[in-house]
Formats: C-alpha cells, sequence, structure tokens
C-alpha cells in the first residue's frame, strides 16, 4: 500500500520499518568482508582482526536477525563467539545499524508458538505440519455409489487453529443428525469432493424403509484428520489421512495449556527485551525522522520536533548517533505535548501524537510504515486527515490492527472499533468540525513516551492472547449453557440475589439464581478476562431478569424451581437469598 498504511501486521513487535529498510539484510546479497562501523570489530585481539572471521561473523548476524539471546549463543560457531562477547561489551557505542543487527528480536506470535508446540508433540511419530494439516468433516453418500463416494467438506479447520479455538465438538451438517455420523475406525471411507451433493434420505415406510427405495439417499457423515490431496485431486483416503485420531488430538488439546505456553514465552521477551525494545523504538523514530526529511515528506520543523521528542540534539548526525545517546535518561521537552492516540476512548497501541505547543504543528506517528511520520498544521487537521482515511477499508482495517482484539469485539450493548470506525469512514463528508477527543483523541503522557508505547504494546500481547485462545473453562461454560437452555428455555428461576463485583466497579442486581444468573456470572467472568462476547451475557442477561420480575411478579420472588442443581453444580459462589411467596 503506497499510502498512510504499508504492509502492516497485526504483529506490532517486528522492529519498526525505519529501522528494517536500512538493516534488514537481502538474502541474496553476498556477506560483507566487514561490518557497517569498524566500533564492533575494535582490534584488541588476534581474532578480531581476521578478516575470514570478520567476514563470517557479518553473515551470521545477517542470518540471525530477529532470532533470542539464546538461539544466538546455541547457534553461533565456537570460533565467533569472542565477536559476539565483544559486540555485548561495547553495546552502548553500537550505532544504528549495528545494534539492530545485533539487538532486534522477533517478538513471540501466539499462532506460531501454537503450531510449534504441536508439531513438536507429534514430531516423532508422525512429524506433521500443523498448518497444513486439517481436521475435516465429510458429508458422503454410499447408496449407488462405488468407492470414492461423492462427499461434500462440512467443515476444515487447521491443527494449530482447532487447538486456538479448542474445538472439542465435532461439527456437523446442520441438515443431519449426530447419529449419521460413521466412525469407520478400521476402515476409512474414500471421499471425491464433488460440486453439489444432495443432503438426506427419502424413505419409505418402516424404520429401514429407504433400504427398499431404489432413490432413497442415506447420507452420511465421517470426521478425520488429513493433509490435502496432491494438485489437481479431490480424493481424500487412506493416502492423505493421518493417524492422528481426532479424538486423541482433542485430548491433547485439553490437557495442553496453549495460552498459558505463549504467556511464557512473552514473559521471557519482555522480561529480556523490554528495555532493547524501548532502545530501538527510539532509534527507529529518530531514523523516520532523518529519512522523511531526505525525501521531503516532513519538514525540518517536523524532523526537529521529533528529535526532540526523543532527546536526540537535531545538531548531530544520524551515522553519528549511538546506542549510548537513545539510553540516556529522558528528559521530557516542556514545550511538546506528547499523547497515545485513542479512538474513542479506547487505545490505538504503538501510536502517538507530538505538538509543538508554541506553533501547534502536530506529528502523528503510525509505526509499521515505510514513512511512519505524518506533519499536520494542528491536532484539528490530524483529526480531520484520520477521519478521511477512513473511508478506505484497507486503510481502516490495517488501523484497526492496533487495537485490542478485547476493544474490536462487537456485543449487544456495543459496536466494537471495527464498526465505529467504519461509519465514521461512511459519514466523514459531513463532518465540519473536529473537536478535541472526538473521535479521535489521547491522554498526554508523562514521562519517556517510548516506555509508554513499549507498556501499551506489552499489554496488547497479553490481552489478545486471553482473548484469542479458548480454555478449557471457556468450553465448560459453552456446554453448561447449552445444557442448561436445552432443559427448558422457558424455566427462568427467580431469586433475588444481590452481587457487588469489584473487578467490575460496579454493582449488579441479580433476580435470576438460575440459567440467567449462570449466564451473567459467566459473561463477567469472561468481561474480566476481556474475552469476546462478555457484555452479551452480562446485559442479555440482566434485562431478561428485569424485564420478568416487572412484568410477571412485580417484584415478588419465589423459590427456584432447580434450586439443587443450580447451586451445588453451576454457580457455586452464587448463594441465593430466597423470599418465600406469602
Amino acid at each position: 500500500m503506497n499510502s498512510i498504511y504499508s504492509q502492516f501486521s497485526p504483529n506490532l513487535f517486528a522492529l519498526h520499518m525505519a529501522i528494517q529498510s536500512a538493516v534488514v539484510p537481502e538474502q541474496k546479497t553476498a556477506p560483507e568482508a566487514a561490518p557497517s562501523t569498524p566500533v564492533s570489530f575494535t582490534p584488541n585481539s588476534e581474532a578480531l582482526q581476521n578478516p575470514k572471521w570478520i567476514s563470517q561473523y557479518a553473515k551470521w548476524k545477517k542470518d540471525s536477525f530477529g532470532k533470542t539471546d539464546q538461539w544466538k549463543d546455541a547457534n553461533i560457531a565456537a570460533h565467533l563467539k569472542v565477536f559476539r562477547e565483544h559486540d555485548k561489551s561495547v553495546q552502548s557505542e553500537l550505532g544504528i545499524k549495528d545494534y539492530a543487527l545485533t539487538y532486534h528480536v522477533e517478538t513471540p506470535e501466539g499462532r506460531a508458538s501454537t503450531r510449534e508446540q504441536i508439531r513438536l508433540h507429534y514430531e516423532k511419530e508422525y512429524g506433521i505440519d500443523p498448518d497444513k494439516t486439517f481436521l475435516m468433516t465429510f458429508a458422503y453418500n454410499v447408496r449407488g455409489h462405488t468407492p470414492p463416494y461423492p462427499g461434500t467438506v462440512v467443515s476444515k479447520i487447521s491443527l494449530t487453529d482447532a487447538a486456538i479455538k479448542n474445538l472439542q465438538d465435532t461439527p456437523g451438517h446442520p441438515q443431519l443428525p449426530k447419529i449419521s455420523f460413521n466412525k469407520h475406525a478400521s476402515n476409512p471411507p474414500p471421499i471425491e469432493i464433488v460440486d453439489s451433493l444432495t443432503i438426506g434420505s427419502q424413505r419409505n415406510s418402516g424404520r429401514h424403509g429407504y433400504l427398499n427405495n431404489s432413490k432413497g439417499l442415506n447420507t452420511q457423515q465421517y470426521e478425520g484428520i488429513y493433509v490435502e490431496p496432491g494438485a489437481g485431486k479431490k480424493i481424500y483416503d487412506a493416502s492423505n489421512q493421518s493417524p492422528i485420531s481426532p479424538k486423541s488430538f482433542r485430548e491433547y488439546v485439553w490437557d495442553t495449556s496453549f495460552s498459558k505456553s505463549h504467556k511464557a514465552n512473552l514473559d521471557s521477551f519482555w522480561n529480556g527485551y523490554r528495555n532493547t525494545y524501548t532502545t530501538l523504538s527510539k532509534m527507529s523514530f529518530a531514523s523516520a525522522a532523518h529519512k522523511q526529511f531526505a525525501e521531503g515528506s516532513l519538514t525540518r520543523e517536523g524532523r526537529d520536533i521529533a528529535l526532540r521528542a526523543t532527546n536526540i540534539s537535531t545538531d548531530k548526525p544520524l551515522d553519528s548517533l549511538t546506542a549510548k545517546d537513545f539510553q540516556q535518561a529522558y528528559a521530557q521537552d516542556p514545550k511538546l505535548d506528547i499523547k497515545e492516540l485513542a479512538f474513542e476512548g479506547r487505545v490505538a497501541s504503538g501510536i502517538m501524537s507530538v505538538t509543538d505547543k508554541t506553533t501547534q504543528k502536530t506529528l502523528l506517528y503510525i509505526p509499521g510504515n515505510s514513512s511512519p511520520i505524518h506533519e499536520f498544521a494542528n491536532l484539528t487537521m490530524m483529526r480531520k486527515w484520520l477521519t478521511e482515511q477512513m473511508t478506505d477499508k484497507a486503510k481502516r482495517d490495517q488501523f484497526a490492527e492496533h487495537f485490542k482484539l478485547s476493544d474490536r469485539t462487537d456485543s449487544v450493548w456495543e459496536s466494537g472499533v471495527d464498526v465505529h470506525l467504519e461509519k465514521v469512514g461512511r459519514f466523514s463528508s459531513l463532518h465540519t468540525d473536529w473537536p478535541e477527543d472526538k473521535p479521535f483523541g489521547g491522554k498526554t503522557i508523562e514521562g519517556d513516551p517510548f516506555q509508554h508505547v513499549q507498556s501499551r504494546v506489552e499489554a496488547y500481547t497479553y490481552n489478545n492472547t486471553d482473548a484469542g485462545y479458548v480454555s478449557n473453562d471457556d468450553v465448560k461454560k459453552k456446554n453448561v449453557l447449552t445444557e442448561l437452555k436445552s432443559i427448558n428455555s422457558s424455566l427462568i428461576v427467580l431469586a433475588p440475589l444481590s452481587l457487588a463485583f469489584p473487578p467490575l466497579g460496579f454493582a449488579l442486581l441479580l433476580f435470576d439464581g438460575g440459567i440467567v444468573a449462570t449466564e451473567i456470572g459467566f459473561g463477567i467472568d469472561d468481561h474480566i478476562k476481556n474475552r469476546p462476547g462478555a457484555t452479551d451475557r452480562i446485559t442479555f442477561g440482566s434485562l431478561n431478569a428485569v424485564k420478568i420480575v416487572t412484568k410477571d411478579l412485580l417484584g415478588r420472588t419465589v423459590t427456584p424451581l432447580v434450586k439443587p442443581y443450580i447451586e451445588s453444580k453451576v454457580v457455586p459462589l452464587f448463594v441465593p437469598q430466597i423470599n418465600p411467596v406469602t
């Protein structure tokens, strides 16, 4: 994309493009004979002066770009370790490019972490690629056909995604009953995917009447784990079926906490690279300012404002800056107002604005772009420009990636960020003014803005992990609600239940000790965890309870009809205060 967004990844943790474009090597380029600056190779030993080893180390640094320190320590030749130790000892003197090459690390990504965990689990016995191995359900017709039977794909999901979603149920065709599943434990059916498949059965009288009907259909279903058939083929059979059974895979997923493993990776990353990330962010910002001034997309005044925001002297050339310049104690410029960007109160992680209080000149920094700094006459013009960008769906979608998943989720009570951004774009031509914080605003950042951005991005990684992975408790909650509602959806048990829930910051009056109370309770639990759909269950439960009390019972309460089940198995923490009918 050539406008405000070049290819921006949901992974906010890659090194910003301003440094990447200058540092990330082309894989086909021959290794350099020497590093970009001599500071990494001060001739303090015979080894550090060996031209061949210098060239090998330069190539190794390129090949290991983005890897963790642990990986680098384990994957460097013994004779090159002296170079790595030397780099560490003089890291504060490294220039921007050398520092980025040495210390940039790719942040753990949840999906990649889960994929690798599954791959390692099955590596010895099966050697699968979880992204290219699928849990699949087919519907197929046997009667009147010879193998391979004509069929259609009912459900298809990679093992990686199935693990993230904790997919414990077997998806089936909506027109077919569960009994249509054919286990075929020892002899799976060969199935050929067809463009059109007639689903169902046409029976004569009698329990097995279709057997006597030459035109009768007996559509069956089968679930298995497969890899894709060869190019141009549409047949799923023993040749591309994995020996892993869906049941054993689900048991493995149930017994494994993938989100916990990913959080452990995040803990390790942030504990080791929190300060490094902040330093690299400052380097990226300063590099972008110099680069954009050179290319003409930033004025001299804009460049100087950006450098003031990083505590870097405007008189110091970019190639003379070292890590020490970016690691000094931050001294806030009293003439600058630096804010995080928010949309309708929701913070966009990684994005910030810098305003000169004297001239009102404003910079907007959107990381992940080759030219990430945008310059405006004032904050009002910045908000106007942002509003106009939301008319473009591609830009809008990329912008939305800066918001936490919990902020993007729609609920019955309120739409998520994506919907609101679409509305802003749709009605952008009707805007005549752009007041502060409507819809784009943000709070002033006190202290080092790059440390603040780092903390926001760190929180973003954990929030998306909580919101993106489905836990065993989530599956249980869904099953409990399904079971309760299947018993009798009209069985609304009324019992006054006052519950002050400090984590939510409000007192919630629950009138229902049964299905509705259970649903509200689960909604509260999900709300705390920032899970999608939480508000739906809280508001639905509250409204249902209030509606029934006011309409049918005028405030009276009754003993719950399913009290033993509810209190003992569903909501043991809820203790209804029962008032018998008088």
